[in-house]
């Protein structure tokens, strides 16, 4: 019987089919890739980095528990102008801080200032925030409120962006918003101070901040007494200031909110103020001359005399603080009526009267000039508003100019790839064709030599039956036919290793692969292994392998479960079909 056996066909080899798409692909990745590496070399070239320096961050930690030990910490630092940029900036900048909280006289802002510039236009907007805190910090240290007022819009402006997620961004965002309140105060901007202050207060009660949070209220309560709000609601806003106070043992604002309190009790309960007064006389260790003038003037207007005396005389008059020779003229007046002497209350109260109108004089004379700055405020802040109006028109127009130029520009690309496109599918179409001709032309020659190859098989296996029907007698001559016709039914080992490449080749690699998993596997199991994958069945491989029965090709099978480490009742074929099928 006659074996076919397959050769091995060079096959036309068409490469160029896909070369237009693949160059055309491999522009466009090589522009993405352009593109990317641009903008990575920006980002990179623009990044700036906070400090990595053991000593600085340690110094850092312990800014707002022991600021002293933390100045100590960064001054003893040698050389720190030597630092890297990032090193020096954050430097600066906790040294500054470190300073600030020690209530050090910072005469120059020039150490602060490093960080400024460093951190500006970066990424590191809380660094940058604080640094421009700091730098109002410094600026009001030296009475230069209008650079402060600058520095801390721009700290503010800057952390504003960032989400209440970080407790440092947060502290800073309060501090901040406390001192803008303190400066719009100072010039009467109660409505600006109001707003700021009510932001300050939201920030450190997300911290649970009792100290700041006193000073804070202790600011509002301030301000509603300058909007002559209602005195309940100016109490129950100093109210919550001295429970917070007491709460943070902040002594200081604890007298001083009482004494605010009697102040304002003075026209409603004086009997109230009065004890109020006293309260905060009693836990107070400092000279406080307003507490003294308060008590004095109570006292007189409860004519109580020889008390309104006592305090009198605890009160240092100074010629410039027209408020309190007022309260004292208004005192002595009370005083003197009691005490029966009308020609030295009359001269008080002339003399309290006198005050009172200088003070009210002064008191416009501020005003214009408050409502001046207001105006000029309100110019340059028109005119800003014009500018960045002025200047969004620009950006949107310059944006849409980019945008239309950006459009054209990849209409144009759109076009050209298409005609490119169209011409690269023109190309294939025509090499395409050009292939198919050849493949056909290949094909028929493969077909010509198959026929050929039977034609000549069958005309050798023909003569040679011949020969066998002429010398038949012959047993020698049998056998050396025999053995003619097993040449041809029967692969080599050569063969053999084509087919199994062949047949590896065909599933991928993976009949190889079970010799690598199970180096036990020998040549001849491989054999076997390829014919099963091929479908061949049991009858043939018999054949092809030249075996004597079908219990050689038994105990053969048997010897690949061994070796695969398989059960005897496995079915082999199954188990091989299964385990390529799952591998590919």
């Amino acid at each position: 019987m006659h074996i076919f056996k397959s050769t091995n066909i060079n096959t036309f080899q068409f490469s160029n089919i896909s070369t237009i798409y693949s160059l055309y692909k491999m522009a466009f990745q090589v522009k993405n890739i352009l593109i990317s590496v641009i903008l990575i070399l920006l980002l990179v070239g623009c990044k700036h980095n906070y400090t990595t320096n053991t000593t600085i961050l340690k110094a850092e930690s312990m800014l707002y528990t022991l600021p002293d030990s933390a100045n100590k910490l960064l001054n003893s630092i040698k050389n720190p102008e030597k630092l890297s940029k990032a090193d020096y900036a954050a430097w600066c900048l906790n040294l500054t801080h470190a300073q600030f909280k020690l209530y050090l006289d910072i005469k120059s802002d020039s150490l602060i200032k490093v960080a400024v510039d460093y951190y500006d236009n970066t990424n590191l907007k809380l660094y940058s925030g604080t640094a421009y805190y700091l730098w109002g910090c410094v600026a009001e240290l030296n009475y230069d409120e209008k650079k402060a007022m600058y520095a801390y819009k721009k700290g503010n402006d800057l952390l504003s962006t960032m989400k209440n997620s970080d407790k440092q961004s947060i502290r800073i965002k309060g501090l901040i918003n406390y001192r803008i309140s303190n400066l719009f105060l100072a010039d009467e901007y109660n409505n600006e101070s109001e707003k700021n202050i009510n932001i300050a207060i939201e920030m450190f009660e997300l911290l649970k901040d009792t100290k700041y949070l006193a000073y804070c209220h202790r600011i509002k309560a301030e301000i509603l007494y300058r909007q002559e709000k209602p005195i309940p609601v100016i109490l129950n806003e100093a109210d919550i200031c001295q429970n917070l106070a007491l709460k943070d043992s902040s002594i200081d604002l604890y007298n001083n909110i009482l004494t605010f309190k009697g102040k304002i009790l003075i026209s409603d309960n004086i009997i109230e103020a009065k004890n109020t007064l006293l309260k905060s006389y009693s836990t107070s260790n400092i000279n406080q001359q307003e507490l003294f003038s308060l008590l004095t003037y109570v006292y007189a207007k409860l004519s109580m005399p020889d008390s309104a005396k006592y305090f009198q005389k605890l009160v240092s008059i100074e010629n410039n603080d027209l408020n309190r020779v007022l309260i004292s003229e208004l005192s002595k007046s009370y005083v003197y009526l009691h005490e029966n002497n009308k020609d030295s209350a009359f001269h008080s109260f002339e003399n309290a009267y006198n005050l009172r109108e200088k003070i009210y004089k002064e008191n416009i004379k501020e005003q214009l000039v408050r409502i001046d700055k207001q105006y000029d405020l309100s110019k340059k802040e028109g005119e800003k508003a014009k500018l960045e109006i002025k200047n969004q028109k620009n950006i949107i127009l310059i944006a849409f100019l980019s945008i239309l130029v950006l459009a054209i520009l990849l209409i144009l690309l759109f076009i050209t790839n298409i005609n490119k496109k169209r011409q690269a599918e023109l190309i294939i179409e025509k090499q395409q064709l050009e292939f198919e001709v050849k493949t056909k032309q290949v094909e028929n020659d493969k077909k010509l030599k198959i026929l050929h190859s039977n034609l000549e098989n069958k005309i050798d296996n023909t003569l040679q039956f011949k020969k066998l029907q002429t010398n038949f007698s012959k047993a020698e001559r049998k056998e050396e036919f025999i053995s003619d016709i097993t040449r041809q039914s029967v692969l080599t080992n050569i063969e053999w290793q084509f087919y199994i490449y062949e047949a590896n080749e065909l599933f991928e690699g993976k009949i190889l692969k079970l010799r690598e998993q199970y180096p036990q596997l020998t040549d001849s199991d491989m054999n076997v292994i390829a014919l099963i994958c091929l479908g061949i069945d049991i009858g043939n491989s018999i054949i092809l392998l030249d075996y004597s029965s079908f219990n050689t090709m038994y105990i053969r099978r048997t010897r690949i479960k061994n070796h695969l480490g398989l059960d005897k009742n496995t079915d082999l074929e199954r188990w091989l079909k299964e385990r390529i099928a799952i591998e590919k």
